[in-house]
């Protein structure tokens, strides 16, 4: 049993809990590159995991702890990792921009 199994996730941009994932995968349900979540509240689409080539990280200088920025959203890259002989993976952290408190 997964640690987090019982877990249930929150949207970072609304707060929302109603939340469809959409595993990445070439095999079942789906046959996405990339790895995501849909918020059903706002409509925001939040991703987890990307797929980039080779020469796509090295043109990017994609590494951990660097900012990143897919499809408008700004994220914090979590890790890089080498999955094939021309694809990485970056693990996301999304970094919804919050309003000052004052």
């Amino acid at each position: 049993m997964a640690a987090n199994a019982g877990a249930q996730r929150s949207c970072p941009w609304c707060g929302g809990t109603d939340m469809e994932t959409v595993q990445r995968g070439y095999a079942g349900k789906t046959d996405e590159n990339d790895q995501y979540s849909r918020c059903r509240t706002c409509g925001k689409t939040t991703w987890e995991m990307v797929s980039k080539t080779a020469q796509e990280v090295r043109l990017g200088r994609y590494e951990p702890g660097k900012s990143f920025t897919e499809r408008g959203d700004r994220y914090l890259i979590k890790r890089v990792l080498k999955v094939g002989f021309n694809e990485y993976l970056l693990y996301l952290k999304p970094q919804p921009l919050r309003e000052n408190p004052r």
